[in-house]
Protein backbone atom coordinates (compact mmCIF):
# COMPACT_ATOMS: atom_id res chain seq x y z
CA UNK A 1 0.00 0.00 0.00
CA UNK A 2 0.87 3.60 -0.39
CA UNK A 3 2.20 5.90 1.98
CA UNK A 4 0.17 8.64 2.73
CA UNK A 5 2.43 11.40 2.27
CA UNK A 6 5.15 11.91 -0.61
CA UNK A 7 9.25 11.81 0.84
CA UNK A 8 9.56 14.95 3.14
CA UNK A 9 12.50 16.67 4.33
CA UNK A 10 13.40 17.54 8.01
CA UNK A 11 14.64 21.25 6.31
CA UNK A 12 10.36 21.38 4.96
CA UNK A 13 9.68 22.18 8.97
CA UNK A 14 12.06 24.42 10.45
CA UNK A 15 11.93 27.04 12.72
CA UNK A 16 10.48 29.78 10.00
CA UNK A 17 7.66 26.92 9.13
CA UNK A 18 6.55 26.53 12.56
CA UNK A 19 6.76 30.10 13.52
CA UNK A 20 4.51 31.20 10.04
CA UNK A 21 2.07 28.22 10.88
CA UNK A 22 1.53 29.83 14.69
CA UNK A 23 -0.12 32.65 12.38
CA UNK A 24 -3.91 31.94 12.21
CA UNK A 25 -3.48 29.05 14.49
CA UNK A 26 -5.03 30.84 17.21
CA UNK A 27 -8.20 31.93 15.34
CA UNK A 28 -8.77 28.68 14.03
CA UNK A 29 -9.36 26.91 17.35
CA UNK A 30 -11.66 29.05 18.29
CA UNK A 31 -13.57 28.09 15.29
CA UNK A 32 -13.57 24.55 16.24
CA UNK A 33 -14.67 24.86 19.54
CA UNK A 34 -17.34 27.02 18.13
CA UNK A 35 -18.17 23.83 16.08
CA UNK A 36 -17.50 21.46 18.35
CA UNK A 37 -20.90 19.86 19.55
CA UNK A 38 -19.26 19.68 23.56
CA UNK A 39 -16.20 19.47 24.76
CA UNK A 40 -14.79 15.47 24.79
CA UNK A 41 -12.33 14.23 27.35
CA UNK A 42 -10.47 12.63 24.54
CA UNK A 43 -9.36 13.12 21.24
CA UNK A 44 -6.66 11.79 18.94
CA UNK A 45 -5.15 14.06 16.53
CA UNK A 46 -4.89 12.85 12.79
CA UNK A 47 -1.55 14.25 11.11
CA UNK A 48 -0.90 15.76 14.80
CA UNK A 49 2.52 17.98 13.52
CA UNK A 50 4.02 20.01 16.67
CA UNK A 51 0.43 19.74 18.25
CA UNK A 52 -0.83 23.03 18.02
CA UNK A 53 -4.19 21.82 18.99
CA UNK A 54 -3.15 20.17 22.48
CA UNK A 55 -5.04 23.17 24.05
CA UNK A 56 -8.35 23.08 22.09
CA UNK A 57 -10.39 22.15 25.12
CA UNK A 58 -10.04 22.33 28.70
CA UNK A 59 -9.01 19.51 31.13
CA UNK A 60 -9.17 16.98 27.87
CA UNK A 61 -6.30 13.97 27.09
CA UNK A 62 -4.80 14.76 24.16
CA UNK A 63 -2.36 12.64 21.41
CA UNK A 64 -1.93 12.06 18.08
CA UNK A 65 -0.86 10.13 15.23
CA UNK A 66 2.13 11.45 12.73
CA UNK A 67 4.46 9.91 9.90
CA UNK A 68 7.11 13.13 9.65
CA UNK A 69 10.06 12.49 12.13
CA UNK A 70 10.69 16.40 12.57
CA UNK A 71 7.03 16.68 13.35
CA UNK A 72 6.96 13.84 16.01
CA UNK A 73 10.23 15.46 17.87
CA UNK A 74 8.41 18.63 18.06
CA UNK A 75 4.94 17.37 19.25
CA UNK A 76 7.00 15.52 22.08
CA UNK A 77 9.05 18.10 23.31
CA UNK A 78 5.81 19.98 23.66
CA UNK A 79 4.85 17.35 25.67
CA UNK A 80 2.11 15.65 23.35
CA UNK A 81 2.06 12.08 23.31
CA UNK A 82 2.09 10.80 19.31
CA UNK A 83 2.26 7.53 17.61
CA UNK A 84 4.27 7.27 14.89
CA UNK A 85 2.05 5.37 12.08
CA UNK A 86 1.61 5.93 8.36
CA UNK A 87 -2.18 6.39 8.61
CA UNK A 88 -3.10 4.59 5.11
CA UNK A 89 -2.38 1.52 6.99
CA UNK A 90 -4.94 0.24 9.75
CA UNK A 91 -4.41 2.49 13.01
CA UNK A 92 -3.05 0.60 16.09
CA UNK A 93 -6.00 2.04 18.12
CA UNK A 94 -8.97 -0.40 19.25
CA UNK A 95 -12.46 0.62 18.44
CA UNK A 96 -14.52 2.91 20.21
CA UNK A 97 -11.55 4.61 22.11
CA UNK A 98 -11.97 8.10 21.48
CA UNK A 99 -14.63 11.15 21.88
CA UNK A 100 -13.45 13.16 19.25
CA UNK A 101 -10.88 12.93 16.08
CA UNK A 102 -9.10 15.94 14.76
CA UNK A 103 -8.09 16.25 11.50
CA UNK A 104 -6.71 19.78 10.54
CA UNK A 105 -5.62 20.18 6.72
CA UNK A 106 -4.58 15.95 6.55
CA UNK A 107 -6.95 14.45 4.29
CA UNK A 108 -5.74 15.90 1.14
CA UNK A 109 -2.48 14.52 1.82
CA UNK A 110 -3.53 11.11 1.82
CA UNK A 111 -4.19 8.42 -1.00
CA UNK A 112 -6.71 6.09 0.55
CA UNK A 113 -9.21 8.49 1.51
CA UNK A 114 -11.86 6.15 2.28
CA UNK A 115 -10.00 3.91 4.54
CA UNK A 116 -9.02 6.48 6.81
CA UNK A 117 -11.97 7.67 6.63
CA UNK A 118 -13.71 3.97 7.82
CA UNK A 119 -10.87 3.75 10.13
CA UNK A 120 -11.80 7.30 11.95
CA UNK A 121 -15.25 6.20 12.14
CA UNK A 122 -14.26 2.63 13.80
CA UNK A 123 -11.94 4.60 16.77
CA UNK A 124 -14.61 7.26 17.58
CA UNK A 125 -16.51 6.14 20.07
CA UNK A 126 -20.52 6.29 19.98
CA UNK A 127 -21.99 9.79 20.22
CA UNK A 128 -18.31 11.04 19.30
CA UNK A 129 -17.50 13.02 16.52
CA UNK A 130 -14.94 14.09 14.04
CA UNK A 131 -13.99 17.22 13.42
CA UNK A 132 -12.09 17.35 9.19
CA UNK A 133 -10.78 20.37 8.03
CA UNK A 134 -9.39 20.65 4.48
CA UNK A 135 -8.63 22.69 1.32
CA UNK A 136 -11.88 23.49 -0.76
CA UNK A 137 -11.15 22.94 -4.80
CA UNK A 138 -14.34 24.75 -5.36
CA UNK A 139 -13.76 28.26 -3.35
CA UNK A 140 -13.97 31.45 -4.91
CA UNK A 141 -10.12 31.55 -5.65
CA UNK A 142 -9.97 27.98 -7.08
CA UNK A 143 -12.74 28.98 -9.24
CA UNK A 144 -10.71 32.45 -10.31
CA UNK A 145 -7.68 30.40 -10.80
CA UNK A 146 -9.14 27.65 -13.31
CA UNK A 147 -10.73 30.44 -14.79
CA UNK A 148 -7.51 32.25 -15.67
CA UNK A 149 -6.06 28.91 -16.78
CA UNK A 150 -4.03 28.79 -13.00
CA UNK A 151 -4.03 25.30 -11.19
CA UNK A 152 -6.48 25.71 -8.16
CA UNK A 153 -3.94 26.09 -5.26
CA UNK A 154 -5.43 22.73 -3.10
CA UNK A 155 -3.73 20.53 -5.37
CA UNK A 156 -0.09 21.22 -5.61
CA UNK A 157 2.66 19.48 -5.31
CA UNK A 158 5.61 22.43 -4.37
CA UNK A 159 4.34 25.99 -3.18
CA UNK A 160 5.20 28.81 -1.34
CA UNK A 161 2.96 29.16 1.81
CA UNK A 162 3.74 32.38 4.09
CA UNK A 163 6.83 33.06 2.39
CA UNK A 164 8.50 29.39 3.11
CA UNK A 165 8.93 27.10 0.48
CA UNK A 166 7.71 24.16 1.80
CA UNK A 167 6.22 20.61 -0.12
CA UNK A 168 2.41 20.93 0.30
CA UNK A 169 1.69 17.29 -1.60
CA UNK A 170 -1.93 17.80 -2.12
CA UNK A 171 -2.61 14.49 -3.97
CA UNK A 172 -6.76 14.23 -2.75
CA UNK A 173 -9.03 17.05 -3.65
CA UNK A 174 -12.38 18.15 -1.94
CA UNK A 175 -15.47 19.87 -2.12
CA UNK A 176 -18.20 20.55 -0.23
CA UNK A 177 -20.54 17.31 -1.17
CA UNK A 178 -17.28 15.38 -1.94
CA UNK A 179 -16.30 15.60 1.79
CA UNK A 180 -20.01 14.96 2.79
CA UNK A 181 -20.16 11.76 0.35
CA UNK A 182 -16.41 10.61 2.32
CA UNK A 183 -17.73 10.67 5.34
CA UNK A 184 -21.45 9.02 4.66
CA UNK A 185 -20.15 6.43 3.09
CA UNK A 186 -17.52 5.60 6.09
CA UNK A 187 -20.74 5.56 7.98
CA UNK A 188 -21.31 8.60 9.71
CA UNK A 189 -25.41 9.16 9.93
CA UNK A 190 -24.70 12.89 10.92
CA UNK A 191 -22.60 14.83 8.70
CA UNK A 192 -22.71 19.07 8.77
CA UNK A 193 -20.18 21.21 6.80
CA UNK A 194 -19.15 24.64 7.41
CA UNK A 195 -16.76 27.22 5.74
CA UNK A 196 -14.22 29.04 7.01
CA UNK A 197 -12.03 32.07 5.18
CA UNK A 198 -9.13 34.05 6.19
CA UNK A 199 -8.42 36.02 3.46
CA UNK A 200 -8.24 39.59 3.04
CA UNK A 201 -11.76 40.23 1.53
CA UNK A 202 -13.40 36.18 1.93
CA UNK A 203 -13.35 36.83 5.61
CA UNK A 204 -16.27 38.87 5.18
CA UNK A 205 -18.35 35.14 4.46
CA UNK A 206 -17.45 33.81 7.63
CA UNK A 207 -20.96 35.08 8.84
CA UNK A 208 -23.04 32.59 6.99
CA UNK A 209 -20.26 30.42 5.67
CA UNK A 210 -19.91 28.99 9.85
CA UNK A 211 -23.59 28.63 9.95
CA UNK A 212 -23.39 26.40 6.98
CA UNK A 213 -24.66 28.72 4.31
CA UNK A 214 -22.86 28.60 1.20
CA UNK A 215 -19.61 26.82 2.48
CA UNK A 216 -18.95 25.56 -0.95
CA UNK A 217 -17.58 29.63 -1.41
CA UNK A 218 -15.12 29.09 1.38
CA UNK A 219 -11.40 28.63 1.24
CA UNK A 220 -11.61 25.90 4.01
CA UNK A 221 -14.32 23.40 4.36
CA UNK A 222 -14.98 21.68 7.87
CA UNK A 223 -17.05 18.95 8.35
CA UNK A 224 -18.84 17.71 11.78
CA UNK A 225 -19.23 14.18 11.62
CA UNK A 226 -21.17 12.77 14.94
CA UNK A 227 -20.75 8.57 15.08
CA UNK A 228 -24.66 7.68 16.96
CA UNK A 229 -24.13 4.02 16.92
CA UNK A 230 -21.25 1.00 16.50
CA UNK A 231 -23.65 -1.09 14.24
CA UNK A 232 -21.33 -0.04 11.12
CA UNK A 233 -17.65 -0.89 13.17
CA UNK A 234 -14.83 -3.48 11.74
CA UNK A 235 -13.04 -5.33 13.99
Amino acid sequence: MRSSRLPMKDDMFSDEYYSKEHIGIEDNKKILRKLSPYEPKTMIDLGIGAGFYRDLYKDFIFCGIEVVDTQIERCRLNGVQVIKHDMEQKFPIDSNQFESVLMVDTMEHIYNTLGVAEEVYRILSPGGFALIQIPNIASISSRIRTLFGRRPSEIDFMRRTNGCNIGQDHISAFSVEDLRFLLTKAGFEDVKIYGYNNGRFTKYLNPLTLKGILPSLSSSIIAVAIKHSAKNNKA
